[in-house]
């Protein structure tokens, strides 16, 4: 029997106040990870601040950085200082574990499938790191938590209250960060039709790959230059010699000009979001960076578990899928426009935050155990 929910959850809470505290102060001690970045959110939040007028929130909006202005008005409310930025993270990710909480009980799990899942919450290198510093990243895993609590009660309720509310967080996020808003809602859909080819209409997976590559023929037929010139545009600012580094694990430019040159790009990018850092590249990597390998390790083994899992079980659409369909569609979005290791792991945090679900039900339902013992 694991230690009870409260001492987890009080763990993890002293953890990330201290490491909030000591990095306002000595931002170096996380090696570089996301400091100035995070320094960065602060002093535009602090503008905000001192110009708290409606043209500037109306201007933030319009530039979609939502999130510079939360922290304009928790500044405005109590201080503008990196220790209230850093706390305000920290009292972020409470919440959170409250919602994922809530959830796993609702879902009506054993309390040790529970204490697995939030202990990871509470532990995650990733999650501890940046939920302890200003990023956005925090704040959209956050939306996205309360996204996911609010869908589950309409759907249980039917509730309006519910769906006002959940719509509400996509609108949030859309307005933190609207590239990802867009690009997680067309991978949601694709991915949750292939999840629903896949168990209503009981095709088998040559039919499947057949009906899939008929519809991206169809999709061809349609003008998708602009499409293809944004990723283009977007490749050239982000890999100009200027902003490589050791942690880049992309630096050539990839010119997309029609679908299935896309694809290839989506595939590979994702691909090396996932992996990068590897043990292939060792000159390239340091001391922290093994830390980023065996957290993404860990996360693709319980992936791979989890789709087993899936598959081997599931013959309905269940909680498990709508899962798997988030976490897909977060790391693909992401990857996207993700060329160097360091801002795939910080953007990483958005998906490793829906793991306690992911863990909770492999060890409710026993699957490792029984996968071992076959």
């Amino acid at each position: 029997m694991l230690v009870n929910f409260s001492g987890i959850f009080i763990f993890g809470f002293l953890l990330r106040i201290l490491l909030a505290l000591y990095a306002s102060y000595n931002p170096h001690i996380l090696l570089g990870i996301a400091s100035n970045d995070a320094m960065g959110f602060v002093e535009l939040g602090k503008q905000f601040a001192n110009n708290f007028t409606f043209a500037e929130f109306k201007n933030q909006i319009e530039l979609n950085i939502l999130y510079n202005v939360i922290l304009g008005i928790i500044f405005k409310i109590l201080y503008p200082s990196q220790v209230i930025g850093n706390l305000f993270s920290v009292f972020i990710w409470a919440h959170s574990f409250y919602l994922i909480y809530s959830i796993l009980i609702y879902l009506k799990l054993s309390k040790n499938s529970i204490s697995y899942g939030l202990l990871y919450f509470s532990l995650s290198p990733c999650i501890i790191i940046f939920t302890s510093i200003t990023l956005r990243d925090c704040i959209i895993l956050y939306f996205l938590i309360n996204f996911l609590f609010f869908l589950l009660r309409f759907n249980d309720q039917k509730k309006i209250t519910d769906f006002i509310f959940f719509s509400f967080f996509l609108f949030l996020i859309y307005y933190t960060h609207y590239n990802f808003f867009y690009l997680f809602l067309i991978f949601t859909v694709l991915f949750t039709l292939t999840i629903f080819m896949f168990i209503y209409i009981r095709i088998n997976l040559s039919i499947l790959i057949l009906s899939l590559l008929t519809i991206l023929l169809l999709l061809n037929l349609f003008d998708l230059e602009f499409i293809f010139q944004s990723i283009n545009s977007f490749q050239k600012g982000s890999l100009h010699y200027t902003t490589v580094g050791r942690a880049n694990y992309l630096d050539n430019f990839y010119k997309i000009d029609n679908l299935f040159s896309s694809i290839f790009y989506v595939i590979r990018n994702y691909f090396y979001f996932l992996f990068e850092p590897s043990f292939l590249n060792l000159e390239k990597i340091n001391f922290f960076d093994f830390t980023v390998i065996i957290e993404k390790l860990i996360k693709i083994i319980l992936m791979v578990i989890f789709i087993f899992y899936i598959l081997n079980y599931k013959k309905n659409i269940s909680f498990s899928h709508l899962i798997l369909v988030i976490i897909l569609a977060i790391d693909t979005s992401w990857s996207i426009g993700t060329y160097n290791w360091g801002t795939a792991f910080r953007h990483q945090v958005t998906s490793l935050g829906f793991l306690p679900f992911v863990i909770a039900i492999i060890y409710e339902k026993k699957y490792l155990a029984n996968l071992l013992n076959e």
